[in-house]
């Protein structure tokens, strides 16, 4: 067994489904201090049965990368590696945040959280497309929708799991409160997939200072981001607002002004719309920005990045 062999993880992707895990994954496995996990999500302290202990401890250790190759690296470039790992479900599955924090007392959470009514409609797209929801995203939220609302003196507990809901994962306040009560704001960082998206160098600096490591990126590679906006119905939109509403209040509460979401959808692409990765293609890059790795920390929004570009 190589598990005792292996890096443990100190930075732990936990959220929300839909709201830029993957595009975070892909961004910062390119950072030269960084031995990522070798999957793209982990899915194990979310997953029920996961114990933590035995076998399943041994598969999830072999997941990552070994220690002397940390060290090697280290050593050539005089800086600490680390490495980390990606489950977007983790931050709805209390039993998994519990078992998270016995095994990773110290570890550092990063929390990115969307827009809850366009995650809510990415997530059934998902779904729908996995063969997990049927319908129309207007059925399933009239389905499921009724269960928070009358629910309404338990709002803000943890949200127990209620079925196949893809709404469920869009009540960031319970989740966001968890993880402050257990690792404390120092060790959690709670980043606005729109600020990801729009101002992705500011945010990406953030992020690097947060886990400890250089503000970097290699000049040839450019982020990815996804995200496409919803066209949904105006009653769904105010049914949704109006069930987002008290939990949005409390996500401000806890975090400020900057998670506070547009609620006008007009103008969304229809409902076969997806989340899709975009990226500027390497070959557009100038022959200046090819080959070393450089400094971004001074670097603002992708859009000055493309006048770069020309």
């Amino acid at each position: 067994m190589t598990a005792p062999a292996r890096m443990n993880p100190t930075v732990f992707i936990v959220g929300a489904e839909k709201s830029g895990t993957s595009a975070m994954y892909w961004n910062l496995q390119a950072h030269p201090q960084i031995l990522s996990c070798f999957v793209k999500e982990a899915n194990s302290f979310d997953r029920p049965g996961f114990s933590g202990d035995g076998l399943d401890w041994f598969r999830y250790r072999a997941l990552f990368p070994l220690r002397p190759l940390a060290w090697l690296l280290a050593q050539i470039s005089g800086k600490r590696v680390i490495s980390f790992e990606t489950t977007p479900g983790l931050f709805a599955s209390e039993k998994g945040i519990d078992l998270l924090k016995k095994r990773y007392p110290d570890a550092k959470i990063i929390f990115t959280m969307r827009n809850p009514i366009e995650r809510a409609y990415s997530g059934f797209m998902n779904g729908r497309k996995s063969g997990n929801y049927q319908g129309t995203f207007d059925d399933h939220i009239r389905k499921y929708s009724h269960f928070y609302k009358v629910n309404k003196e338990k709002i803000l507990q943890f949200p127990e799991f209620n079925g196949e809901s893809a709404l469920r994962m869009s009540l960031y306040a319970p989740f966001v409160q968890k993880f402050l009560d257990i690792y404390g704001e120092k060790n959690c960082l709670f980043i606005r997939f729109e600020n990801y998206k729009e101002n992705f160098f500011p945010t990406h600096v953030r992020m690097c200072e947060f886990m400890g490591i250089q503000p970097c990126m290699k000049q040839n590679f450019m982020p990815i981001i996804a995200s496409r906006r919803p066209g949904i119905s105006a009653d769904t939109v105010q049914s949704l607002n109006e069930l987002f509403a008290p939990y949005n209040a409390a996500l401000i509460s806890l975090l400020g002004p900057d998670f506070q979401w547009d609620t006008d959808f007009s103008g969304g692409q229809d409902d076969a719309a997806d989340d899709k990765f975009v990226s500027i293609p390497p070959g557009q890059m100038p022959a200046a920005w090819s080959g070393d790795w450089v400094d971004i920390s001074r670097i603002g929004r992708i859009s000055d990045f493309k006048k770069i570009l020309g």
